[in-house]
């Protein structure tokens, strides 16, 4: 494609302003006039051919008429030959275009036989002839011959009328081409015959005042040429019985074709119609070329032409000097911007104009300078942006629709051993290796997503686990289409370790004195002199109180240790799972009678199945049961119900106590949670307990949840899966042989 300046433009812009116009107007009346020429002349020629189908028509039938007048005079029927002569000599010089005239009788034999140069051959006989077999043998009323053509002799019409004695009325209007159907009763004397050329009818037909530029002629049933203007030329004219108006007047030569566009058999375009002659089946054609109808429009259609030449010569030279006058000032304007978009901010542009564009270039001047004040502001923010993002501890990258690389800041940069700048334009995952749960892992961009403990691990081989959220934004006009914040956790989670270390090393540190401790209480126990004072007694069980909460501590510290570890592994069996809320129910019914509360249960009494380690999944229940003693008022009660549904085991803990404040329901199972309220009261426990419980219920695939109102009470449900034989046989298939793991602890410890 061509590009054109802007003074190229401006002057083809005053150009088509100035000329679309007038080309519009001009084609307007070209074709407004056009349209209105061919109507007149639609509508002239339509006229021109009714009216000569009239003419000819009544030239025929007149020339018939007057033939049977003479048929019918005493003269003719009488066949004197001198009164015959006289009347056919009138009759030739009173009508021009007759050729002869010829007298037969009954036997065809031919009484008279006369010309205008005087009288022929009066001794042949013609009974042979069609014309007289027509209106003798087939007593037609009046017979016109078709046209026979003859390249030496231009057509002529032969006219025959029988003569008969009672003849005087026929009625005219049969008279036709051919024998009439309809025969005479009369005696029939003989026949009149007249031929007749086309000289004086064609004179008639052209004698039209508003015949004008069409041409006109005549063509029989057939399409044969019968006589045209110019007859010399007649004879050359035979083929033109091919063109498609002559055509369209063989099929249907009936109705009368309105005036149309044609192309005739010799290329010209005309205009033409053509209508039927009654009494002889001919037809008129008319035919008037395109170029006359259109020629008075021709001329002014040239002087048009010069017209719009001048016209678009001066466009031309006034747009020149118009666009160069326009242009000058908006090519510097053009010319400053470019200036502006390479850096230069300190460029200015001269112009002294008041006008509009004198006025866009002073704005253009101060737009220059607030934009250098504007850059150096937002280059002093990008600055402190920048700072801003590269000490910020969490890692921060900004990707495309294409997951390439926006934007990195340090810390992102760093958990894979590049620079920021090295990052831009990579591909996200060529970056980083991301693996979750040992298997890799690519983050889902199209949503807003937080990942958790994801591992990842650099070039060096250095592992780091990380959080991943990810921040999809919309219509960002840099290309922007995610935020991925990355937080390393590694620090913290380092951290954690010592402190799970710590924990197991000092629990296990304690356990060795402890158990030195408890030896010597027991050996002291059963002293007998100890045992003899009630006050050393007393001492004594307090002691042992004390140091088996201890122990149960130390455990539940060490059991704390391995599920942070996850080294906490089960030895799943299958157990009766009603069975063993019974003998927990049972183990706690000393407690609960101490304090006058109802311990009871509900649910089937068949046995219900499950695959769960006995030890450690009754101490769930023995945890749940014993926070419900422990947090029900006296008198109270305790319902411990089993349900069941197609795949699980529901255990509900439901008691009428306390209650737990809502704001400390979501906290309730995590480490070293405790309950600030009135639900810490009777308990010295470090809140491990729930913890414990929700790893264990987990750990055997079920989950471990909590309702409850301040005041009316909490309901702790234990949902585990049914027994599966299927999932049974795998661990039995798979279980070390002669390994058995069971690990237990006191629950006396309570976390609410």
């Amino acid at each position: 494609m061509v590009k054109l300046n802007l003074r190229e433009k401006l002057v083809l812009l005053l150009l088509f302003v100035a000329i679309i116009p007038f080309l519009a107007i001009t084609l307007y009346w070209y074709h407004a006039s056009q349209s209105s020429l061919k109507n007149n002349a639609v509508t002239e020629q339509k006229s021109i051919v009714l009216n000569a189908a009239y003419t000819v028509n009544n030239y025929i039938t007149s020339n018939v008429q007057v033939l049977r007048t003479q048929s019918q005079s005493i003269k003719i029927q009488s066949f004197n030959e001198n009164g015959v002569i006289n009347s056919l000599q009138n009759l030739i010089k009173q009508n021009t275009d007759i050729q002869t005239l010829t007298l037969a009788n009954s036997n065809g034999q031919v009484i008279l036989d006369i010309n205008r140069k005087g009288v022929l051959n009066t001794h042949t006989n013609i009974s042979n002839e069609s014309a007289y077999r027509a209106v003798t043998s087939s007593g037609a009323k009046q017979f016109i011959e078709p046209i026979t053509f003859n390249n030496k002799q231009p057509p002529i019409l032969t006219i025959a009328v029988p003569i008969a004695q009672s003849d005087s009325k026929q009625n005219l209007s049969q008279t036709n081409i051919g024998p009439s159907r309809s025969k005479t009763t009369n005696k029939n004397l003989g026949v009149l015959i007249e031929t007749t050329n086309f000289n004086n009818l064609w004179h008639r037909v052209l004698s039209q005042d508003n015949i004008g530029n069409n041409n006109i002629y005549i063509v029989d049933s057939r399409g044969n040429l019968i006589t045209y203007r110019n007859m010399v030329y007649q004879k050359d004219l035979h083929y033109i019985r091919q063109g498609p108006i002559i055509q369209a007047f063989v099929k249907n030569p009936l109705s009368q074709i309105m005036p149309v566009l044609l192309t005739t058999e010799n290329g010209i375009k005309v205009l033409s119609s053509y209508k039927q002659i009654n009494i002889t089946k001919w037809g008129i054609i008319a035919e008037e070329p395109t170029s006359a109808i259109f020629a008075s429009i021709n001329h002014t259609a040239i002087v048009s032409s010069i017209s719009f030449i001048v016209v678009v010569t001066l466009v031309l030279v006034i747009a020149y000097f118009v666009s160069r006058r326009l242009t000058k000032p908006i090519l510097d304007l053009a010319n400053g911007i470019t200036l502006i978009s390479q850096g230069k901010l300190d460029t200015r542009i001269t112009n002294n104009s008041n006008d509009e564009i004198g006025k866009m270039i002073k704005s253009f001047n101060k737009m220059s300078f607030d934009l250098g004040l504007l850059v150096q502001k937002i280059r002093k923010e990008a600055n402190n942006g920048d700072t801003i993002l590269n000490n910020v501890s969490e890692g921060i990258i900004a990707v495309d629709a294409n997951e390439k690389v926006l934007l990195a800041n340090v810390s992102a940069a760093s958990l894979i051993g590049k620079k920021p700048d090295d990052m831009i334009g990579q591909q996200l995952k060529n970056l980083y290796n991301w693996t979750e749960n040992d298997s890799n892992f690519k983050p889902d961009l199209s949503q807003e997503q937080h990942y958790r403990e994801i591992t990842l691990t650099n070039n060096l081989h250095r592992i780091s686990y990380i959080d991943i959220l990810i921040n999809p934004i919309d219509k960002d006009p840099s290309g922007i289409k995610t935020i991925i914040l990355i937080i390393d956790n590694t620090k913290e989670r380092e951290l954690d370790n010592m402190k799970v270390d710590f924990v197991s090393m000092a629990a296990h540190e304690l356990r060795t004195p402890l158990t030195a401790i408890r030896g010597y209480l027991d050996l002291m126990a059963h002293d007998e002199i100890l045992k003899s004072s009630d006050s050393m007694r007393n001492y004594f069980e307090h002691m042992e109180a004390n140091s088996l909460q201890l122990v149960s501590l130390i455990n539940n510290l060490l059991n704390v240790s391995r599920i942070e570890r996850n080294a906490l592994r089960y030895n799943p069996e299958k157990l009766s799972w009603n069975e063993v809320l019974r003998k927990v129910i049972s183990d706690q019914q000393f407690m609960a009678k101490s304090k006058k509360i109802s311990l009871v249960y509900e649910g089937p009494e068949e046995d219900v199945f499950i695959l769960a380690e006995q030890i450690t999944i009754q101490e769930v229940i023995n945890n749940l049961i014993s926070n419900s003693i422990n947090y029900t008022d006296i008198g109270g009660h305790v319902i411990v119900k089993l349900e069941l549904n197609e795949e699980k085991v529901i255990t509900k803990v439901i008691d009428d106590g306390i209650g737990i404040p809502q704001a400390n329901q979501p906290y309730l199972f995590t480490k070293f949670y405790r309950v600030r309220s009135g639900l810490n009261s009777g308990s010295g426990g470090t809140g491990l307990g729930l913890f414990i419980a929700k790893s264990i219920v987990e750990m055997h695939g079920g989950s471990i949840s909590v309702e409850s109102e301040e005041g009316k009470g909490s309901t702790f449900t234990v949902i585990l899966p049914k027994f599966n034989e299927d999932r049974y046989n795998e661990i039995i298939r798979n279980r070390p042989f002669n390994t058995r793991h069971k690990y237990g602890w006191i629950t006396k410890d309570t976390s609410r």
